[in-house]
Parts: C-alpha cells; sequence; structure tokens
C-alpha cells in the first residue's frame, strides 16, 4: 500500500477527483444491485465531464477540500468542504476502495475546522 498523505485540493486535481467520484458512485450502484436495492446511475453518458466541469467550478468558486495522495500524485481520496457560520461543514465524501483513506480525511477536515476557528466540523 502506498505512503498515503493529504494536502487541499486544488482546480487542477479535478479530473482525477471527477474520474474517483465517477469510480466511487458506479461501485455503490453495482454493490446495490447485487443486494437487490435500487439504484439509478447517471443519465448523462459524460457523467464523468459533468462532475469535472462542476469540481472546477467549486474548487476555482472559493470551495475548499482535500485529497489523499500517493507520492506519484494519485489521488485515492477526496473530501469537500465549505465553512459555515458555526461549522466546517463536510460532503463528498470518496475513497478509493482498496486504499482506505476516510480517516485521513476526516482529520484533515477537522484540522481545517479548528484552523479556521470554528468550534466542529460536520
Amino acid at each position: 500500500m502506498p505512503e498515503i498523505q493529504v494536502r487541499k485540493a486544488m482546480p487542477e486535481d479535478a479530473p482525477a477527483i471527477a474520474k474517483l467520484l465517477h469510480e466511487a458512485f458506479d461501485l455503490r450502484v453495482r454493490l446495490s444491485q447485487r443486494k437487490g436495492l435500487p439504484a439509478e446511475r447517471p443519465a448523462r453518458p459524460d457523467a464523468v465531464g459533468m462532475r469535472l466541469g462542476n469540481l472546477r467550478m467549486f474548487l476555482e468558486g472559493g470551495g475548499s477540500g482535500f485529497v489523499a495522495h500517493a507520492p506519484d500524485g494519485r489521488i485515492y481520496g477526496y473530501v469537500a468542504t465549505f465553512p459555515k457560520s458555526d461549522h466546517l461543514e463536510f460532503f463528498t465524501l470518496a475513497s478509493d476502495i482498496e486504499v482506505q483513506t476516510g480517516r485521513l480525511l476526516i482529520r484533515a477536515v477537522q484540522q481545517e475546522a479548528h484552523r479556521l476557528d470554528l468550534p466542529e466540523a460536520r
């Protein structure tokens, strides 16, 4: 397993993040279908492209987040964050199934809330 580090997400990370999110969603759909649960795939064939555009707008428009990456730059996890008046909101947590990065990303979110002098992340 590669040594994973966490850093702030940058707009140039958007293609790798979009791919990770698409793979995570696809896995969720397959697991739901295997259990007989309803799971819809995106109606548009360009779902990765849509996510890519949305991510770029989010990151360039003041949104923030963190990526978990290997020394070679490959991104294995992502979490989006947005500061509110009383907490740091986090959402869209995705992690490569082979390299579990959730705890590292949540720790980064908690540290960011502290850095921003917000009482909590949720």
